[in-house]
C-alpha cells in the first residue's frame, strides 16, 4: 500500500479523535471520557483507536504536546527578535486562532504537564534578560513563578469572557501590568544572601 495513503488515513483517523475528545470535553473531564464514548463520537472503532493511543489522556497528551510545541515554534522562539508587546500579542493571537484547543487544554488542565511546558518554554526565552540585569537564578524563578501565574489566570478569565476584548487590546493591557512589576522589581531589587 502507498505510504502517503496509509499517512493521509492516519492523519484522518487522528484529526477525527482529536475532533470527538474536543467535543466530548465540552461537558466532561478527561477522566470521565472513556475509549467506547470516544470511539462512538468519533464513528471509529476500538481497534483503530487502540492502534495511535492507550487512552483518551493519552490523545489528550498528544493535543497539549502539539499545541505547544506550536505556540513554542511561533510565538517564542522569535521572540528573541521582538519586544515584550509583540510576543504577548502574538501569544494571545495564537490562543484566539486556535479557540477551540485552547478553551479545553488552558481551561480544564491547571497545574499541569502543559502548563509547565509552557512556563519552561518562557522561562528559557527570559532568564538571559533578568540575570544580564543581575538578578540571581533563584529570585528570577521566584519572580517569573508569579508574574507567569498571574498571566495565566488573567488569560483563563479572558477565554471565560468569550474574548470580550481584542487579542492585542488585551495583550497590551498584559503586557503593561508585566512590565510595571518587572520594573517595580529591578527598581527595589537586592539579592537575599
Amino acid at each position: 500500500m502507498n505510504t502517503e495513503k496509509v499517512d493521509l488515513r492516519v492523519r484522518h483517523t487522528k484529526q477525527v479523535l482529536k475532533d470527538a475528545l474536543t467535543k466530548i470535553l465540552r461537558r466532561k473531564s478527561i477522566d470521565q471520557i472513556t475509549v467506547t464514548e470516544l470511539c462512538k463520537t468519533a464513528g471509529i472503532n476500538r481497534n483503530t483507536f487502540y492502534s495511535h493511543y492507550s487512552s483518551p489522556a493519552s490523545l489528550m497528551e498528544e493535543i497539549e504536546q502539539r499545541f505547544c510545541d506550536e505556540l513554542i515554534e511561533q510565538v517564542m522562539e522569535p521572540f528573541s527578535r521582538q519586544d515584550y508587546y509583540t510576543m504577548l500579542r502574538q501569544v494571545c493571537e495564537f490562543i484566539y486562532q486556535h479557540r477551540d484547543i485552547s478553551e479545553i487544554v488552558i481551561m480544564q488542565k491547571f497545574d499541569d504537564h502543559f502548563v509547565q511546558l509552557i512556563f519552561n518554554a518562557c522561562s528559557e526565552y527570559t532568564t538571559s534578560f533578568w540575570t544580564s540585569h543581575g538578578v540571581t537564578a533563584e529570585d528570577y524563578q521566584f519572580l517569573f513563578r508569579y508574574m507567569s501565574g498571574g498571566s495565566y489566570a488573567l488569560i483563563r478569565e479572558w477565554i471565560t469572557s468569550g474574548y470580550a476584548e481584542d487579542p492585542a487590546v488585551f495583550a497590551d493591557r498584559l503586557a503593561k501590568v508585566n512590565l510595571a512589576i518587572a520594573n517595580q522589581f529591578l527598581d527595589r531589587y537586592e539579592p537575599i544572601s
